[in-house]
């Protein structure tokens, strides 16, 4: 080699250590500031490979300098490429660019040789970045690859060639596999949550249990702490007998994981857990006494700050316990304080801040802003700038709500100019479209929340969860974009613009959930909108018409369409906090549900008057109306609502719901099959003796039997072949499902699906059970579930549909009728008998629906007995 090109060798060598220092400083502000670092690290990403490149070249010729030292120097650059592209694509992943992220992981990979270990951490970013695109069946590749990969490097004896055989190196060597048994760890986690997705519950659990055994072996408690808590957080949601709350409550008994013996924050976690899931299983009452009992109970600091917190978040979810949720959030903060543990503090804090600014007293969001001036102060002294944006966020809302709209946009700007994570700048811009609308720019507001819009990506996520995939939060915000430009469209006079918004949310959302997707060729909701106004003018009793609503804090948009008609918007000073306020909660029991539902019709029907008297005079030209709810509003009878003069909907028109425009479509586009045949199950009765219902389903089978066309085909099942299995095996081939049984929306499950449940023989039908991986798998085109509240199912956000709404729509019913109310099984009975006589004459489903509504209550009954049932899906 010259001595010029010993020059430049030397100097290629200093600076691929220069560039290795910076590499890893880069990386490490990954986290906190990926639109920072991106720049750098793609260029330093770029340089190694050149580095590499060039020295491999020189390292190929004769000599000691070069044949040595250079292919050393050369592994160490295309190592190091390795890591900057795996920085790259963490800082596209963090900024929310997928597709630029998947290409840096591309990069990486082909630098990385079959069996290195660097290549399996690119892969596990791959996989997730998969996941979260929809792509299971790549994400699991990825993911496969990388589990095998990091496994036979979580032995210390294959890092001998790579760091030493020596005796020395052996801590270093058992440090990289433990890392090696980490990545194990976190991708069987993430290859879980791809069963969890495909609806395979028994392999989500042991895919789950080989993950955890895998971050014991890896040593590390943060990673164990995870696995642990979603081991049993994800199964609680669905477990309606209340065995895993048993078995979590005798691993705490007995200490908890021996190898988390000491780990204060893995207890913490699990308090917390145990302390919700008391509350989602045992009601309020009991966990009221359990979780003061507890309070009273505790001595050590981890202990009192542990049932501070979780009985301050039991108090604040209470009607007239705020206050008493800040005195033990401050006691929290307090404990804090006195042991200087971090995670204490910041806990205590931020509920602390979250329930000041919600509150109504000025004086409460001024001491909010004052504890957030600390917590902008620390942040500003850390450099962390997405902390710092998130404070200022909390900041303008206090300021929003005391109606100081100039100071809130002011902050609002300021976490825009220090937050590079597209989720932080997708709700800033939230917030600010909602400035801007008190400040009379509506137009820079709809650009706003047109522009947050398009910063949150359609991705798989978990609207619970805290793992891959997670976002409940993050889908709170798209829904509140979605809804400020469907809003300020309505405000501009732009109906139908704003028709497309809400309508584009909805579906959005409920893709998210896995609900009904969107029909086929109706790619937006732009091309919707022409697709409906044809199916409503092709409806097979006349035109039909439909009312999308959308529920904000302060006021409901109607949106109306009918054909011949441009799209209206018709709104009411009646928003969210009024309608929460009518409304019974879910965990009042039957008879306060029933009346508390039936006393808040009349305040409903007088606060929606104007949209009311819109669509009255909409359907005196349609005899179908559909709507589509939003919120709370599901739990409503609306054919029981009443105009002005007193006159109900059911008199005037029948009404059916759909969940989305979307998914109304998609349920008009299917055909019942040929045959005329009818499933009918009756099981379990009310007294004893006084009502079967399995005479009831006889009954209603003998509807059928009169007619000769429907007789041959059809099945009849009560106890003791009524269970849950045998309906699964046998529903899928007939065109009417008839069930009646018990029903509930039960209070111990957290998961939406797995907590609407029928009372079979021998179990629970959930929800749940009847969503199928391989999707839709009925052949029915009418089910009829008269059992109580049926049509009810719990939610978390305001767009989403669950229970068997969701269930049997998904499995390919067009048309479902379910009841709102706990209803007495007589008049359920004679109602689905005048249902089935006049559909059985050939009146539509719809119509059948409000003529045997209109029967009974004409004879006297309640607004529970005659407007309990529901139709939802398709009218005819």
């Amino acid at each position: 080699m010259s001595e010029a090109g010993e020059t430049r060798f030397r100097a290629l060598a200093a600076r691929l250590v220069a560039l290795e220092r910076q590499g890893q400083s880069l990386h490490s502000l990954v986290a906190t500031q990926p639109k920072e670092v991106l720049g750098p690290l793609r260029e330093l990403a770029g340089e190694s490979e050149s580095i590499a490149d060039e020295i491999r070249a020189w390292a190929a010729e004769p000599g000691p300098l070069t044949s040595a030292w250079g292919h050393t120097l050369a592994e160490r650059a295309r190592q190091a490429g390795i890591f900057l592209w795996l920085g790259v694509a963490g800082a596209l992943t963090m900024t929310w660019d997928s597709a630029g992220a998947r290409v840096a992981c591309r990069r990486g990979l082909d630098l990385a040789a079959v069996d290195d270990p660097e290549r399996a951490l690119l892969l596990e970013t791959l996989g997730k970045i998969e996941f979260e695109a929809g792509h299971l069946e790549a994400a699991q590749a990825a993911m496969t690859e990388a589990i095998e990969i990091a496994d036979s490097f979580s032995d210390p004896g294959r890092w001998a060639d790579r760091i030493g055989a020596s005796v020395e190196f052996a801590p270093m060597r058992a440090i990289q596999a433990q890392r090696s048994s980490e990545g194990v760890s976190r991708s069987l986690g993430l290859l879980a949550h791809i069963a969890l997705a495909r609806g395979d519950r028994e392999k989500y659990a042991r895919t789950l249990d080989l993950a955890y055994e895998a971050a014991i072996k890896s040593r590390q408690p943060v990673l164990i702490r995870s696995i642990w808590r979603q081991r049993y957080e994800y199964a609680l949601r669905w477990d309606a007998s209340g065995a895993v709350l048993d078995a979590m409550n005798a691993e705490l008994d007995r200490g908890g994981a021996p190898q988390l013996a000491g780990d204060e924050a893995y207890k913490i976690d699990m308090q917390l857990l145990r302390g919700q899931a008391l509350i989602e299983r045992e009601g309020y009452a009991s966990a009221d006494r359990r979780l003061k009992a507890a309070l009273m109970a505790a001595r050590s600091p981890r202990e009192r700050w542990t049932t501070r917190m979780t009985y301050g978040r039991f108090c604040e979810g209470r009607p007239g316990r705020r206050q008493e949720a800040i005195e033990l959030f401050d006691e929290a903060l307090a404990i804090g304080n006195e042991t200087g543990i971090a995670g204490f503090i910041d806990g205590a804090r931020r509920d602390l801040i979250r329930l000041l600014i919600s509150g109504c007293a000025a004086a409460e969001r001024t001491r909010a802003i004052t504890e957030l001036d600390v917590v902008l102060r620390a942040c500003r002294d850390a450099q962390d700038g997405e902390g710092f944006a998130q404070a200022l966020l909390q900041r303008a809302m206090a300021r929003f709500l005391d109606r100081d709209y100039a100071g809130a946009l002011k902050d609002i700007d300021g976490a825009l100019n220090f937050s590079a994570n597209a989720q932080t700048r997708g709700e800033a811009l939230t917030a600010r479209s909602a400035a801007l609308q008190r400040l009379g720019r509506d137009e820079e507001a709809l650009a706003d929340a047109i522009e947050a819009v398009g910063l949150f990506p359609e991705r798989r996520r978990d609207p619970l969860g805290d793992g891959p995939g997670a976002g409940g939060d993050e889908l709170q915000h798209i829904e509140a974009a979605y809804a400020a430009a469907a809003r300020i469209c309505a405000r501009l006079g732009r109906a139908a613009e704003g028709f497309e918004w809400a309508e584009r949310g909805r579906g959005r959302l409920l893709r998210a959930h896995r609900q009904l997707l969107s029909p086929a060729g109706a790619a937006s909701s732009r091309e919707i909108l022409p697709l409906l106004i044809d199916a409503l003018a092709r409806h097979p009793d006349g035109p039909a018409a439909l009312a999308l609503f959308s529920v904000g804090p302060l006021d409901t948009v109607v949106f109306i369409v009918a054909p011949g008609r441009p799209v209206r918007e018709v709104s009411a000073e009646f928003g969210e906090a009024q309608l929460q306020k009518l409304l019974p909660t879910a965990d009042d029991g039957p008879q306060q549900w029933n009346a508390g539902l039936a006393e808040a019709l009349p305040g409903i029907s007088e606060a929606l008057q104007r949209p009311l008297a819109e669509l009255l005079e909409t359907v005196e030209a349609c005899k179908t109306l559909y709507i589509v709810p939003d919120s709370h509003l599901h739990s409503i009878p609306f054919a029981a609502l009443t105009g002005k003069d007193g006159t109900s909907l059911v008199e005037r028109c029948a009404t059916v719901i759909a969940p989305s425009v979307a998914s109304l479509l998609e349920c008009l586009g299917r055909r019942p099959q040929e045959t005329k045949s009818c499933l009918t199950l009756g099981a379990g009765g009310v007294g004893v003796g006084e009502i079967s219902f399995a005479a009831h389903a006889k009954a209603v089978a003998g509807l059928f039997d009169d007619k000769s066309e429907w007789r041959k085909q059809s099945l009849y099942l009560s106890e003791p072949e009524a269970t849950p299995e045998r309906f699964l095996a046998e529903a899928t081939r007939f065109r009417v499902i008839h069930l009646a049984c018990h029903g509930n929306v039960l209070a111990g499950v957290m998961d939406t699906l797995s907590a609407s449940a029928l009372q079979l023989t021998g179990g629970h039908l959930t929800a749940r059970a009847l969503i199928k991986a391989e999707g839709p798998w009925l052949q029915a085109d009418l089910v009829f579930l008269n059992a109580c509240r049926s049509g009810g199912f719990r939610a978390r956000l305001a767009s989403e549909v669950g229970g068997f709404r969701q269930a049997f729509l998904e499995a390919g019913a067009p048309s479902l009728v379910a009841t709102l109310f706990y209803v007495d099984p007589d008049h359920a009975q004679k109602l689905a008998q005048e249902f089935y006589r006049h559909w059985l004459d050939g009146q539509t489903k719809a119509e059948a629906l409000r003529r045997a509504q209109c029967s009974l209550r004409d004879r006297g009954l309640r607004v529970g007995d005659w407007a309990a049932h529901t139709l939802i899906g398709r009218a005819f």
